[in-house]
């Protein structure tokens, strides 16, 4: 297939670019980490870098996608859902300070926010299958859906207990299962934010 010098060029400026992207987040990710372990000396509690970050990145895809559905009637209700799955992810994330109200308050703070996204995507319910189906075909997708399934499924996985207990046996440290599952958790909450942001940068012409 023969290709326009002009458009090989945009294609290849755009490949660089993302992989320069994900270069940059393989690379920060473990460096992250490190710091919390070998510069502020705090592991990872709830108050190191690691946690800090995937709160932000959290936040940031959240945002993205409630910006977009005010911006875009026509996918507004799957664009409100998706803003309310993530706006309930950060409020697990921020659970140890809903805590100090009572053990177990971010579950009633996040199932009162489920109702309330249930009721507005309900309001605007037609636009929900186009919303998904336009999400579903974007070249975004792949970003979200690696993230996603590396918080979800592998950092579960890969980061359990008995998985590491079975590699390391008398090595095992609990430490050790924490720096991997959260280093895991930031990666993906990275992807699904790059996924995040290349769907509103290419839905910027349909405001």
């Amino acid at each position: 297939m023969n290709m326009n010098p002009t458009n090989f060029r945009s294609l290849l400026r755009s490949t660089l670019l993302e992989g320069g992207v994900l270069f940059l987040g393989a690379v920060l990710v473990p460096l992250v980490v490190i710091s919390d372990r070998e510069v502020f000396m705090h592991g990872l509690s709830e108050h190191s870098v690691t946690e800090f970050l995937q709160a932000i990145l959290v936040l940031l895809s959240a945002s993205v996608f409630w910006m977009r559905s005010a911006q875009l009637p026509e996918y507004r209700s799957w664009l409100q859902c998706m803003g309310g799955f993530f706006t309930i992810v950060l409020i697990r994330e921020m659970d140890f300070y809903l805590d100090y109200v009572y053990h177990g308050f971010w579950s009633l703070v996040a199932s009162l926010f489920l109702v309330f996204v249930v009721v507005l995507a309900l309001r605007s319910r037609g636009t929900f299958k186009n919303g998904l189906a336009h999400f579903i075909s974007s070249n975004s997708t792949p970003y979200f859906m690696s993230g996603v399934i590396i918080v979800i499924v592998f950092s579960r996985i890969f980061g359990s207990g008995d998985f590491l207990q079975s590699i390391m046996q008398d090595q095992y440290s609990a430490a050790i299962k924490t720096y991997i599952q959260e280093g895991l958790e930031l990666l993906g909450y990275f992807l699904v934010t790059v996924g995040a942001v290349k769907f509103a940068l290419m839905t910027r012409s349909k405001k």
